[in-house]
């Protein structure tokens, strides 16, 4: 009985890293969208941002957002690109062009 519940113990321990996630929230803004990434609730400093209207990659501040600008001219889906934490996760938001 011991035996199982050290067992039990050691592969609780042992599997709660794999339970911690990768978090991203994309918020459409004016000509782009703030994207901010948590990893298990906490902001990820530094975490690489790259969208599909854009040809470079932006670093998240400390708070873990930064803010990715549309090239794109008309209003239409885009897909946001994070890594950090040895995970990719993509996601994708319809951003809004408006025109004056």
């Amino acid at each position: 009985m011991m035996k199982a519940m050290t067992l039990a113990a050691v592969l609780t321990i042992t599997a709660t890293p794999a339970l911690a996630s990768l978090n991203v929230d994309v918020t459409p803004a004016q000509q782009g969208a703030w994207v901010e990434v948590e990893y298990n609730g906490e902001p990820v400093s530094g975490a690489a941002v790259k969208s599909s209207s854009l040809n470079e990659s932006l670093l998240t501040s400390e708070s873990g957002r930064v803010f990715i600008p549309t090239a794109n001219n008309a209003s239409s889906s885009i897909t946001y690109t994070v890594n950090a934490k040895n995970t990719q996760v993509e996601a994708t938001r319809f951003i809004a062009i408006n025109r004056d």
